[in-house]
């Protein structure tokens, strides 16, 4: 009964980035550039509370991505969807970088659009 509120420490992913590689931010990224999403996690001490995280792969490189607070139901959800983190173990998850203008803050942001490759 109490075994089951042990935490486990090992990742579902299959590739992560190595420990050392760089934080981006969407406003880091190409415009219309595809991606590869490789694992992600919920950072929970972040400055402006919890948001997502993705593990990124373009071409050779490995990199972790910080999401905006938007995002972090959608990661939330593909933690909790197993055939969805099979997929990005399989290499089928991929997405862009898009900005959009926001009204509520007069300002440009940025979110990003998954593929099914």
């Amino acid at each position: 009964m109490f075994e089951e509120l042990n935490k486990n420490f090992e990742s579902v992913f299959t590739v992560e980035p190595p420990e050392n590689a760089v934080y981006l931010k969407l406003v880091d990224m190409k415009p219309d550039t595809m991606y590869t999403m490789i694992s992600c996690f919920i950072n929970p001490k972040s400055k402006y509370g919890e948001h997502g995280v993705l593990g990124v792969q373009e071409g050779q490189n490995l990199f972790w991505l910080s999401l905006p607070h938007h995002l972090t139901g959608v990661i939330k959800q593909i933690l909790a969807t197993p055939a969805m983190i099979e997929a990005i173990n399989n290499g089928k998850v991929g997405f862009t970088v898009e900005s959009f203008f926001s009204k509520k803050y007069n300002k440009e942001g940025h979110t990003i659009k998954f593929k099914d490759l």
